[in-house]
């Protein structure tokens, strides 16, 4: 039973400081979050990128690209 207890006191050791450090940075977080719960529409401007491929995108497309890649590859040999 003393073995037991031992084990036990020693696992408490290991596990304690890392559950501290997380109840701390919860706490914090929840005081000042790092990340704040928004969108980044106002900075939509910055990005280059465009959706339109995104809205008309079709998987049978990228199989036909695919296709039509490896059919140039084999014609060039």
């Amino acid at each position: 039973m003393e073995h037991v207890q031992a084990d036990h006191e020693l696992f408490l050791q290991a596990f304690e400081k890392p559950t501290q450090i997380y109840r701390f940075l919860r706490t914090r977080n929840l005081i000042a979050p790092i990340f704040l719960h928004r969108t980044l529409t106002y900075m939509s401007h910055r990005n280059s990128r465009t959706n339109i491929k995104r809205k008309t995108f079709k998987v049978d497309d990228m199989l036909s690209k695919v296709e039509k890649m490896k059919g140039e590859q084999e014609s060039h040999r």
